[in-house]
């Protein structure tokens, strides 16, 4: 029995080390919520899922809940891609695959054993990778797959692709799935930690140091590095401060600003590294970095007055603060210094005055003539000093000052000056005073007058319309019988220049259209300069866009005149006529007033009827010459309206006929009578005119005479040449000679207008000018039987007349036009 027992420990022995070292897969990320799931088939899409793994190692497997259906043949297939932007790249760093029968037909966790592919299997923490799952091509059999429907993995998402190159992915979504790296049951290796710097090694409070730190770990799990800073009391001014990982060098870096509480004195530092499993490690820097105190400021030390009457005292005013301490917490003192050096008052202590943030200290009197000093001393809490100090003069007199009252004036103006003079006596001294102007010249001179009463001295200066505008300074000189002060004082007085003054801004026309001159008159005023020297620059703000400069208005002799004309383009609303007016001496005046520009409506010029006696049956073009500022003939609306006395007969749209540069409307009626016209036009900015012609047209009633017909009204056709009947008879039949010979597949070009006139014009000169009459009549003879929109050959015959020249001409027209 002991023999077996012996051999049993033996045994366990020799294999426990191979136990705890045996290899064991780590999971690195993973989503097992199977709370809310939905499936994917393998035959839809090639299926991936990113992933970012929290440790870094070879990739060994990936499990994932699913089964099969039907009798599938093809391998169940996954591969580790790297990505690019989320989606899976071309490169394999594992893959693996299951086959048919090591799947089954209900859900379960199945692994997926990997082989390295690229990069020995390595994944790398904090890097993003994917599983892919390759696409099966069977829809009868074919690999089931869980996903989860409320993304349970928040470092990646679901992908998918029809061809294995471009993918597509969701949030919503996630696999249920589980990826491992091949690991091992050896104990993990603690990190390391050391603190390479602080600096610098002595601040002020207020100030930073920072702290730079080494830390790895052998596994590369680092999960933090901590840093504690101890005060010099043993309190902690820091606990636990994260300290960030800068990736361009390697090192973690910590920062500390010290408070205007910091104790002052030395203070250490340490660091602690953690690994993924708590693993730790310390290291520690004593001294590392001294706080020093922030010493107290004197900002400033001055005396009021700077100069004193002997045997009168002053006030020492100083400035001081700390970065630390309260001004009520600092101690001042003052030491006063005589002019042959002897300290008259030492270490007095100044007064604080919590309203001005000042301290004070008022002088003994001051018995000697000279320069006196005043020393300024601050001292915080902490015993950190600061300095200051200042002069001032005590005198038997002295120029202290000079004011003017009024201070600005426009012109004319008297300036009455007020001198301060520190003298013995009064009466035996003479104070005078000389004025510069503006560009420094002597302006004025004279003396001044002392009076007891305000125990100043006084004297005016006058300033005359023509005076310059500007700053004047004074200069003050006080003389007695053993000792005399002089003094200059810059800007005592200003002379205003009065702004010129806009009277009146008139625009004619207003509204004012499009492609019409506006006049812009202003009428502008200045006290002190004739209007013709003002400078007048108008600017336009339209409703919309930039503005418009039209810059300097003329002087016309009365008033100051711009003109602006308003383009095709110009914007249509609410302008503001912007009016600035600056007189000589540069001051300005601004002034406006609002104007409209409106579109310009069309204009009908003219409107006449090719024909204007016709009897019933007959018809004629009436035209209409229609243009518009803005817009071209052809984008015009033209609408005419026949009128048989109010009575309202036809109306309709007016074609524009660009070889005319007319509008043009066919007229035909029925009844008898004089008919009235009205054209209206209409632009794109809905700009309408209407315009009335009366008695354009009249209709008569055709009546028999013998064995022909007649009309009841005179029947002498005009016959201009060329007319625009002619015009319209010779297009009509050009288009339709072009017709017939197109049919036979003839293409040609027929003589223009321009060419038939010419030819005319010489049948004109041979045959005399009553064939060219009787030629132009029976083509509008021709036209009127035909009618308008009539085709060629339509039956119209009129009675015969006598016969002639038009009348054969009539009869043989009648003919088939090819026959003849």
């Amino acid at each position: 029995m002991r023999k077996l027992l012996f051999c049993f420990l033996l045994v366990l022995t020799l294999v426990s080390p191979l136990v705890l070292l045996a290899d064991t897969d780590i999971p690195v990320a993973s989503n097992t919520d199977l709370s809310n799931t939905g499936i994917r088939n393998s035959y839809a899409y090639y299926y991936g899922q990113t992933f970012i793994p929290n440790q870094s190692g070879t990739v060994s497997k990936v499990s994932l809940y699913m089964c099969k259906e039907g009798s599938i043949t093809e391998d169940f297939v996954v591969e580790i891609r790297t990505t690019s932007g989320g989606l899976p790249t071309s490169t394999v760093i594992a893959n693996g695959s299951l086959a048919p029968s090591e799947v089954g037909t209900t859900f379960e966790w199945k692994d997926i054993t990997l082989s390295p592919v690229s990069n020995d299997g390595e994944i790398t923490q904090g890097t993003t990778y994917a599983f892919v799952i390759k696409k099966t091509s069977g829809t009868e059999a074919y690999y089931r797959m869980k996903w989860d429907y409320n993304a349970g993995y928040p470092d990646g998402n679901v992908l998918w692709s029809t061809d294995d190159s471009s993918w597509s992915s969701s949030t919503t979504y996630d696999f249920v799935f589980k990826v491992f790296i091949a690991g091992s049951g050896s104990t993990n290796e603690p990190p390391t930690v050391d603190i390479l710097s602080v600096s610098p090694s002595s601040i002020y409070r207020g100030q930073s140091i920072q702290v730079k730190i080494n830390a790895t770990d052998p596994e590369g799990n680092l999960s933090n590095v901590y840093v504690n800073i101890t005060a010099p009391s043993g309190s902690n001014a820091v606990t636990n401060g994260i300290a960030t990982y800068n990736s361009s060098d390697g090192y973690y870096y910590y920062a500390w600003s010290a408070p205007a509480s910091a104790e002052l004195g030395s203070y250490n530092v340490s660091a602690k590294a953690v690994d993924n499993e708590s693993q730790t490690a310390t290291d520690l820097l004593a001294n590392a970095f001294t706080v020093q105190n922030v010493n107290p400021t004197v900002h400033s030390v001055s005396a009021n007055p700077s100069t004193v009457q002997l045997n009168q005292n002053t006030q020492i005013i100083a400035v001081c603060d700390d970065f630390e301490d309260a001004n009520t917490s600092l101690t001042v003192t003052l030491d006063l210094e005589a002019p042959n050096g002897t300290i008259v008052v030492n270490d007095a202590t100044m007064t604080y005055n919590d309203s001005d943030s000042k301290f004070y200290y008022t002088t003994p009197s001051l018995d000697a003539e000279g320069t006196w000093t005043a020393t300024v001393t601050c001292q915080d809490t902490d015993s950190g000093t600061d300095t200051g100090s200042t002069t001032f003069s005590v005198v038997t007199i002295s120029v202290n000052s000079v004011a003017s009252v009024p201070y600005n004036s426009t012109r004319p103006a008297t300036f009455h000056l007020k001198a301060n003079v520190t003298c013995n006596d009064p009466s035996q001294t003479t104070v005078n005073y000389t004025v510069k102007n503006p560009s420094g010249a002597v302006f004025d001179s004279g003396g001044m007058t002392y009076n007891a009463t305000d125990d100043l001295w006084h004297a005016s200066v006058s300033v005359s319309q023509t005076d310059p505008v500007g700053y004047y300074n004074v200069t003050v000189n006080a003389t007695e019988s053993d000792a005399s002060d002089e003094k200059e004082f810059e800007n005592v007085f200003r002379v205003d220049n009065v702004a010129p003054t806009v009277v009146s801004i008139a625009i004619d026309p207003d509204p004012c259209e499009r492609g019409t001159q506006l006049t812009i008159t202003v009428d502008a005023s200045d006290p002190e300069h004739p209007e013709s020297q003002l400078d007048v620059s108008i600017t336009l703000d339209p409703p919309t866009g930039s503005d418009i400069v039209l810059g300097t208005a003329t002087w016309d002799g009365s008033d100051h005149i711009k003109t602006w004309t308003p383009s095709a383009t110009a914007v249509l609303g609410t302008y503001n006529a912007m009016v600035t007016v600056t007189d000589p001496d540069g001051d300005q005046t601004q002034a406006n007033k609002t104007f409209v520009v409106q579109n310009s409506p069309p204009t009908i010029s003219s409107c006449y009827a090719v024909k204007s006696d016709l009897v019933v049956g007959e018809s004629t073009w009436i035209y209409a010459s229609v243009t518009d500022f803005e817009d071209l003939e052809s984008e015009l609306n033209v609408t005419i309206y026949i009128y048989a006395g109010a009575q309202l007969k036809t109306s309709g749209f007016m074609t524009y006929d660009s070889s005319l540069g007319k509008f043009k409307w066919a007229f035909s009626i029925t009844d008898v009578g004089v008919y009235d016209v009205k054209i209206e036009a209409e632009d794109s900015d809905s700009g309408t005119t209407t315009r009335e012609f009366s008695e354009v047209v009249e209709v008569s009633q055709s009546t028999s005479t013998g064995g022909g017909t007649t009309s009841s009204s005179t029947t002498t056709e005009e016959t201009p040449t060329p007319t625009e009947e002619i015009i319209d008879t010779i297009s009509d039949w050009k288009d339709r000679f072009k017709s017939f010979f197109s049919d036979f597949g003839f293409e040609f070009e027929l003589p223009t207008f321009e060419e038939v006139t010419e030819f005319f014009t010489g049948i004109n000169a041979m045959l005399g000018t009553l064939t060219l009459l009787g030629a132009i009549a029976a083509a509008s003879s021709m036209k009127r039987s035909r009618g308008p929109g009539r085709p060629p050959g339509s039956k119209d015959r009129k009675p015969r007349k006598k016969e002639g020249y038009i009348r054969r001409w009539k009869r043989e027209k009648k003919k088939k036009w090819w026959r003849r």
